[in-house]
């Protein structure tokens, strides 16, 4: 192995390896590509800027379709989006999705741009390809959705124009994201008007956008309008114990009043055991009729609503009164024509014929059931 070594160390000086041993190391610089689009990003803004500065065409696209201004703004680069900008290119342009560069600036709270952008003739009231408005992504940003109606109320946007994506004025698409402090906001501010109607003349209780307690309250109280028979029959249609509550507390409101159909509103199928529960619990009144005569023990006797006619019995319910046929409530279960599994039609045929025995002999309030449990509202 030494001899080995050694005559490496002799060989090498005669074939010309030892001037040029080791050989020297080059160092290659990539190449910086001339294109802005593939410089835009924070890292390369410098180069950016150089690019633009000297000329280069700034309407570029990516691959995802997306401009070379959109890819300014998505990467927060504001002054190579105010070179571009100057530039006189299309401000209204927008990506593969519809989704301008205004809409973009928007949901980043990005004011300066936003400002540039609408100033050099951008759309405020454009939409992406998913009907989504430019103001509409404000709420996208939610420390900042405040200061961004601001910002569009000092650029006269119309908040009275309806939305395209829910064909709905911005204060009621704004009750629907049940954002209090907004609404509140464009209330105060006399940006929006509270008592606006929809094109049915629905005002913004009517409509059943709002859900939220305190906006439900903060509406009830400015409405100058009010329409209390409307928002009582609507709430119990949606089975929203807590809003109804509020409600009542609030104003009086005849619980018996009659809808258009001539009915109260428990004889509805939408009206829950538990709203059911909740207005006897308020007194109304179980035996009332409707204009055919038929009472809301007859209505749940035809749509075999077990539960219900247990409900309605121990509360008072008299199911031996007639509707205007002579029909009773035994007659409406027995020629209900719903079909409906586990025996319940018989059983309440066999409960109305024989009173309260009748399951298997026990009494029908000890049989398991929804909401079977302390149904005698006291």
């Amino acid at each position: 192995m030494e001899k080995l070594i050694l005559l490496s160390f002799y060989l090498l000086p005669m074939i010309g390896v030892s001037q040029n041993w080791p050989p020297p190391i080059k160092i290659q610089y990539e190449k910086r590509s001339i294109n802005l689009i593939d410089n835009l990003s924070p890292r390369d803004s410098i180069t950016a800027r150089e690019l633009i500065e000297s000329g280069c065409d700034v309407n570029v696209w990516n691959s995802y379709g997306e401009h070379s201004l959109i890819l300014a703004i998505k990467n927060d680069l504001n002054e190579i989006a105010r070179l571009i900008i100057a530039k006189n290119v299309d401000v209204n342009l927008s990506n593969s999705t519809g989704k301008s560069a205004l809409m973009f600036a928007t949901e980043k709270a990005n004011f300066e741009i936003m400002g540039l952008l609408i100033d050099s003739g951008a759309d405020m009231y454009s939409y992406d390809n998913f009907g989504k408005n430019v103001i509409q992504y404000v709420f996208l940003k939610k420390e900042n959705r405040i200061e961004g109606i601001h910002f569009f109320y000092e650029k006269d946007y119309d908040f009275h124009r309806p939305l395209f994506s829910h064909a709905e004025s911005f204060l009621k698409y704004t009750c629907r994201q049940q954002d209090v402090e907004v609404v509140k906001y464009l209330v105060e501010k006399k940006i929006c008007d509270v008592n606006e109607v929809d094109p049915l003349g629905y005002d913004l209780l009517e409509s059943n956008v709002v859900h939220s307690p305190e906006l439900f309250e903060y509406l009830l109280e400015k409405l100058s309008n009010k329409k209390l028979k409307e928002y009582y029959f609507k709430l119990i249609e949606a089975n929203d114990v807590v809003l109804l509550g509020i409600l009542l507390e609030s104003y009086k409101v005849d619980l018996n009043t009659l809808n258009e159909y001539g009915e109260t509103v428990i004889f509805s199928k939408l009206c829950s055991l538990e709203m059911m529960i909740y207005l006897l619990k308020k007194g109304i009144n179980v035996n009332l009729k409707n204009s055919n005569g038929i009472t809301v023990m007859m209505e749940a006797c035809n749509n075999l609503d077990l539960d219900k006619v247990v409900l309605l019995y121990y509360n008072g319910a008299n199911v031996n009164l007639s509707d205007n046929n002579n029909w009773r409530a035994l007659d409406y279960a027995e020629r209900s024509y719903f079909t409906v599994e586990n025996g319940r039609k018989e059983s309440i045929v066999s409960f109305l014929k024989n009173g309260c025995q009748a399951v298997n002999g026990k009494d029908l309030k000890e049989v398991d059931a929804p909401m079977r449990k302390g149904i005698i509202i006291k």
